[in-house]
């Protein structure tokens, strides 16, 4: 039976299987402690038993000009376990926490090729809001 969890600073063994499996092996403790001790960044993970099948993170973006909206960044899943509803169960906590944080509307950005990541959207009531958003980045 799959669990959705939402960690605390109190998961740190099952946060370094987390980033074994979801985030190329790269584990700081002093990091994730500092993310997850921000009230405003926000990390789920759905067990089977104890073992970590979905990862998920987002952050409540506080703004100047209106209320707060909910990003968010990744919804990871593993393969084996894809198409068993545990990318809904994630999505699904994420915008709970989002509501729960009081956020006028919840935002992930995709790819249109991502076929499986614009199926999950939608189906936990997602809307395509502009067709021709691009994207910047600067790097250090």
């Amino acid at each position: 039976m799959y669990k959705v969890y939402e960690l605390t600073n109190d998961d740190v063994l099952l946060f370094e299987s987390i980033a074994t499996l979801f985030l190329d092996g790269k584990f700081d403790v002093s990091r994730m402690k500092y993310f997850l001790d921000n009230a405003y960044n926000h990390a789920v993970v759905v067990l089977d038993d104890s073992k970590p099948i979905g990862f998920a993170y987002g952050y409540t973006l506080i703004r100047l000009n209106s209320e707060p909206m909910f990003y968010i960044h990744s919804v990871d899943v593993l393969k084996e376990h894809r198409k068993q509803g545990v990318g809904t169960m994630l999505m699904n906590k994420l915008i709970e926490i989002g509501n729960r944080h009081d956020c006028y509307k919840g935002f992930i950005i995709t790819n249109k090729s991502n076929n499986n990541a614009c199926k999950l959207y939608e189906k936990v009531g997602g809307k395509v809001v502009y067709n021709d958003d691009v994207v910047y980045e600067w790097k250090k």
